[in-house]
């Protein structure tokens, strides 16, 4: 038991020693904590701390000690205000700066509140005020609520060109917004914790002050609400007032630029206002509102502008009137409703008016849209519009605009020709470039036109000389092959007669003879291609051809039949060269292949008059079948039909097995 009570003993020595040796490592001092670089802060070590509690935040309070102050992350109840703590816990890096977080803490008592240090604009470049107890001086000009049931809010304090934002934390007990919000417009002592502001690249780009209590703004002096002072008042000198206060006034409202900034005007003077909240203000609106003037470059306008009492007006017969304005390029008229002449200009932005002065000054309108009713440029025209100047204090202007809140405020003098120089230009460049592609488009044409004459005449010749081929394989085929056929007609004749009649023979052995010349001739003008059509050929048919057809049927014993020649040539009187030479070869050929395929004993020539002149050639052969005769083999029934066609002659053949052969010519209308 008691060797028990020994190790128990020895053990809390030990522990009390490491705790002591822990303690001895432990930082004890806010501004060794601040001085630690980042990559020693996310060490993590661990520090005791002895602190006064100065502001409230949503994730844990401020505090500091003599050596400066930092923010402590504790998500349990908040300790007071003021009071003094003891602190175990550990540094963090923090994305913007080292921060405490709370192990546990041992609350020694209460405390007076550090002296304050006084914040100054450079706490917005440095870390110098950063979570420690500072005072700042100036207008309280807005507080607003955030979450009122929590005693969350936020404002603004103004001292000069220092703007400095304001949040309200309290927990524990509400922050009286309401008695916060009473001394807007009062000159007033606040105090708190300072706190930094940060952008999305974790850069500093200002800071506030952290404001826990009433107790801790303290008004210095309350300014009287004086009554509604002119525009033109705006910025004058008081000797009455020690410091700037809000001031009442109101106005038309005659342009508005966004949600927190307008223009108004009355009477004869216009000013800039910059609200603090969003406003839903139509243009014509009389409204009174109150806020602190601020010298705006060269004119005097409000910040912080807080709107009082609102009128919609329904016509815009209280808007004050148009001023014409002879020099716009000036600070004369500034922020009021002005006329100005000029020449629109197209710059492909915002549309410029050039005044008689040379002046360029850009056109802004209410509506976007509205540009697009604009007459074209080049147009002298009469517009009014609010003059927007940038102008520092030396009156020297840096630029003016014109704001146009309607195009019933515009008046045309005079319209452009439709026929600009560039409007010139331009047609010239595409006459230019209709004449070009014309060019090109005739050179194309020119080219396709010579390939496809190449082609026509390649074509033409094959075809000529097809036809003068088949021409010549008619006339050789209608020549030697009716002359030969003939002849061979005569021989057989000879050669029966030379037994019986020898006289009958000779003779038609000086006919066979007088064929073969005959033929000869007719074969060798055809080749040579020398054969025009005369009267000698007019006078072959139908004579002629009636005796050379009963020749051939009588050199082979074949009955023929047919009107005399006699009765038929003043029928047939008409005919010209070309008809006559074709009707009598294709008579020719057809008696010719009827003597040679058909094996007919009668062949008979009848002439037809209705409804026009027919020739029809019968026999009573043993016919064919029309359909199956091969084109290639029988060159005859080929060029008769060719010879008919080419004389514009109707030509057909009907022919049945067994029951002969017709073969009908019908003579053109013209006979």
């Amino acid at each position: 038991m008691n060797s028990v009570v020994g190790w128990l003993a020895f053990l809390s020595c030990c522990c009390a020693v490491a705790a002591g040796r822990a303690d001895e490592s432990a930082l004890t001092n806010i501004g060794s904590i601040r001085k630690l670089s980042y990559a020693d802060a996310k060490l993590s070590p661990r520090v005791k701390l002895e602190v006064t509690v100065t502001s409230h935040l949503i994730a844990g309070f401020d505090a500091q000690d003599q050596s400066g102050g930092i923010f402590f992350e504790w998500d349990r109840e908040r300790p007071g205000l003021g009071d003094h703590l003891r602190v175990f816990g550990r540094v963090t890096a923090g994305l913007y700066g080292p921060y405490i977080v709370i192990d546990s803490i041992e609350k020694i008592g209460k405390r007076r509140m550090p002296r304050p240090l006084p914040f100054r604009p450079n706490f917005m470049s440095s870390g110098l005020g950063d979570n420690r107890w500072v005072e700042a001086e100036g207008l309280l000009v807005q507080v607003s609520p955030v979450d009122q049931s929590e005693g969350h809010g936020s404002g603004l304090l103004v001292n000069g060109d220092l703007s400095i934002g304001i949040r309200f934390r309290r927990y524990g007990t509400s922050f009286d917004l309401l008695r916060a919000r009473n001394q807007v417009g009062k000159w007033v002592t606040l105090r708190g914790s300072g706190a930094p502001v940060f952008n999305n690249l974790r850069q500093r780009i200002g800071a506030e002050i952290i404001c826990s209590s009433n107790d801790f703004i303290r008004v210095i002096e309350e300014p009287p609400v004086g009554e509604m002072l002119p525009l033109d008042e705006l910025g004058r000198w008081d000797t009455r007032q020690e410091r700037p206060s809000l001031v009442l006034t109101s106005g038309v409202v005659t342009w508005v630029d966004g949600p927190r900034q307008c223009v108004i005007q009355s009477g004869g003077h216009g000013a800039r206002i910059s609200w603090l909240d969003d406003q839903n203000i139509a243009i014509g609106s009389h409204i009174s509102l109150k806020g602190l003037p601020a010298a705006d470059g060269f004119f005097v306008g409000l910040q912080y502008g807080q709107s009082l009492e609102r009128v919609e007006e329904a016509a815009v017969s209280g808007v004050p009137a148009f001023v014409r304005d002879p020099d716009p390029f000036s600070t004369d008229f500034g922020y009021q409703r002005i006329l100005v002449q000029g020449v629109l200009l197209d710059t492909g932005a915002l549309p410029i008016l050039k005044t008689a002065g040379n002046a360029s000054i850009p056109l802004r309108f209410l509506n976007p849209k509205d540009e697009e009713g604009l007459p074209p440029a080049g147009s002298q025209i009469e517009l009014g519009g609010v003059k927007l100047v940038d102008a520092v204090d030396t009156n020297a202007v840096n630029s003016v605009q014109l704001g146009v809140t309607s195009l019933n405020d515009l008046v045309i003098l005079s319209t452009p020709s439709k026929w600009t120089p560039r409007r010139y230009w331009t047609a010239i460049g595409i006459l230019g470039l209709l004449a070009l592609l014309v060019l090109i488009w005739s050179l194309s044409l020119r080219r396709v036109v010579s390939r496809q004459t190449l082609v026509i005449q390649e074509q033409t010749g094959k075809r000529a000389a097809l036809e003068e081929r088949n021409r010549i394989a008619r006339e050789l085929h209608d020549t030697l092959s009716q002359g030969f056929s003939g002849v061979g007609y005569q021989l057989a004749s000879v050669e029966r007669a030379l037994e019986s009649d020898l006289d009958r023979a000779h003779e038609k052995l000086v006919a066979a003879r007088q064929m073969v010349e005959h033929s000869l001739a007719e074969a060798r003008d055809s080749v040579r291609g020398l054969r025009l059509h005369n009267e000698e050929d007019a006078a072959l048919f139908p004579k002629q051809t009636l005796a050379a057809a009963a020749e051939l049927c009588q050199a082979t014993g074949v009955d023929f039949s047919g009107p005399k020649a006699e009765d038929l040539d003043h029928r047939f009187g008409g005919l010209t060269n070309e008809l006559a030479y074709a009707c009598h070869r294709i008579v020719l050929e057809a008696v010719t292949n009827c003597l040679r395929h058909s094996g007919a004993s009668e062949i008979s020539l009848n002439l037809k008059d209705d409804p026009g002149l027919t020739l029809i050639l019968a026999d009573n052969g043993r016919g064919f079948d029309p359909a199956a005769v091969p084109a290639d083999k029988h060159f005859g029934i080929q060029g008769m039909r060719e010879r008919a066609q080419a004389a514009d002659i109707d030509f057909s053949i009907q022919s049945t097995v067994g029951d002969g052969t017709t073969v009908t010519l019908s003579l053109p209308n013209c006979l």
